[in-house]
């Protein structure tokens, strides 16, 4: 995905890694390639890796020549977390846990997440006899 290496010069630009950006208490469960939520889970980590970027960046906007200075690296930053919420709103989580990573990502975005809210009841409703 194009979205990881944006991610990771972004990342870079700030002099973080990516993995030092994320919070671990933020990483979901770390099941195999096998389990039918993988890719959600991923896009769930990559999400709080792209916000947490970017949250790293507007910290460092004290001025506006500031803003002009790091303006391409933040406009990354949104496109990257956009891309990011874009790929967990079009797919489809297959279970309770995928639901809830997905849920949580809702619930830091700050701005709401309507388009993801409403991917969470669009899984929730195709669900039939999960427990």
């Amino acid at each position: 995905m194009g979205a990881v290496l944006v991610g990771s010069a972004v990342a870079v630009a700030v002099g973080k890694t990516a993995e030092t950006l994320t919070d671990p208490g933020r990483r979901f469960h770390r099941k195999g390639s096998g389990h039918p939520d993988a890719e959600v889970f991923r896009l769930c980590d990559e999400w709080h890796t792209a916000k947490a970027t970017g949250d790293a960046l507007y910290v460092q906007v004290q001025s506006l020549d500031d803003e002009r200075r790091l303006q391409t690296a933040i406009d990354a930053a949104t496109d990257w977390l956009a891309d990011v919420e874009e790929g967990l709103e079009a797919l489809p989580a297959r279970t309770l846990e995928g639901v809830r990573a997905k849920a949580r990502v809702v619930q830091s975005t700050g701005h709401g997440g309507a388009d993801l809210a409403s991917a969470i009841i669009r899984d929730l409703l195709a669900m039939e006899g999960v427990a």
